[in-house]
């Protein structure tokens, strides 16, 4: 596999640092954090897409943040 420069640079830079112990795992390191953000992108995506649909079919709340703040409030001294 071929990289730019700068990125053979910072892998090496990461190796002679001591926070990895080869490339690899300095390659390794890097695809386990894009995975996990393309993974939380997906959520993400998903549940706007929820949210889309609800509204789309009417299922709204005009309560504003102070209104629900106050309902768990309310909930807590019930409870």
């Amino acid at each position: 596999m071929q990289v730019p420069a700068e990125w053979e640079e910072y892998v090496a830079e990461q190796v002679k640092s001591g926070r990895f112990a080869s490339a690899a795992e300095v390659i390794a390191d890097a695809l386990g954090l894009q995975r996990d953000d393309y993974r939380k992108l997906q959520t993400l995506r998903r549940e706007v897409q929820k949210g889309l649909d609800d509204i789309e079919a009417g299922r709204i709340s005009h309560a504003t943040a102070d209104d629900i703040i106050a309902r768990v409030k309310q909930r807590k001294k019930s409870a």
